[in-house]
């Protein structure tokens, strides 16, 4: 009996200071703000409680309530790792694949799976509008050019979470139907081929960001160029071979720098990346 009555003082006790130390640090400001992670946006300004707005006051002071709060940012950093001990992601906003590779959770995976909201006539018309501005550049003797890059889940789909499953056909797929059906006299190019073409001579895409790295933009603008020679044969068929790209690691992009808290996690935030040498400046 005696033990059960101490666990339950205990018991209450630290709930009782649970509660109160949200006001007590809103008063007195006992710890120290800290950063939070995955919050690329400002946060809601305090409102000012007006008669012409009084309406909207009490859903604008929810709002500001909710981005501060006293303790949020040590609750949202508790909640950060709690997630990514169990390889979860904390935010919607990224996606934890396969070997740490992160991707973007928001429309690039509405993308893949089907449910971005971009209508067949919201394509058609932006087919138009392309077909228009190559018309009238070519008129002034301007060649204008159409180059469309895959989503790293297209080019890399073998580390996303098993949970996520392609669509049939892209919003992508559909637009780079309608240009080849609509407009077929407008040069465009859809990289998704060519890097695939080239995985396995090193990686395309960073982990830890939605970007391709400085291999893949090689690739590509060896792509463009080729497609370039063909309304201009004097072009060189190949990029001159005038630099090299040596590879070194970085702590950066932007994925990892969204949901890394603490030294525990900054495996999520290293990658390789390449430095772009002349080859002049490298003998």
């Amino acid at each position: 009996m005696r033990n059960s009555k101490v666990y339950s003082i205990l018991t209450v006790s630290v709930f009782g200071i649970l509660l109160l130390l949200p006001l007590l640090q809103g008063l007195f400001h006992i710890f120290p703000e800290i950063e939070v992670k995955g919050e690329n946006r400002a946060l809601a300004e305090k409102p000012q409680l007006e008669v012409s707005t009084i309406q909207d006051f009490p859903n604008q002071f929810d709002l500001y309530f909710n981005d501060h709060f006293p303790l949020r940012s040590y609750c949202l950093n508790i909640s950060f790792v709690s997630s990514l001990m169990n390889h979860q992601s904390p935010i919607p906003g990224v996606i934890i694949g396969k070997e740490d590779f992160l991707y973007c959770g928001k429309e690039e995976k509405d993308l893949y799976e089907g449910t971005l909201d971009f209508s067949v006539e919201r394509m058609e018309a932006v087919v138009r509008e392309l077909a228009d501005r190559e018309a009238e550049l070519r008129r002034d003797g301007i060649r204008f050019y159409v180059v469309v890059a895959p989503t790293a889940m297209e080019v890399y789909p073998e580390y996303l979470p098993d949970y996520m499953q392609r669509t049939e056909k892209t919003v992508t797929d559909l637009f780079c139907e309608l240009m080849q059906a609509r407009a077929p006299q407008v040069p465009f190019v859809y990289l998704k081929e060519e890097l695939l073409k080239h995985k396995d001579e090193g990686r395309l895409y960073f982990k830890n960001d939605n970007h391709w790295n400085p291999l893949a933009g090689l690739l590509a603008a060896q792509r463009i160029l080729s497609k370039m020679s063909e309304d201009f044969p004097q072009l060189p068929k190949n990029i001159q071979n005038d630099f090299i790209l040596e590879p070194i690691l970085y702590s950066s992009g932007n994925l990892g720098n969204m949901i890394v808290v603490g030294d525990r996690f900054q495996h999520y935030s290293k990658d390789t990346t390449y430095r772009i040498i002349g080859v002049m400046d490298k003998n």
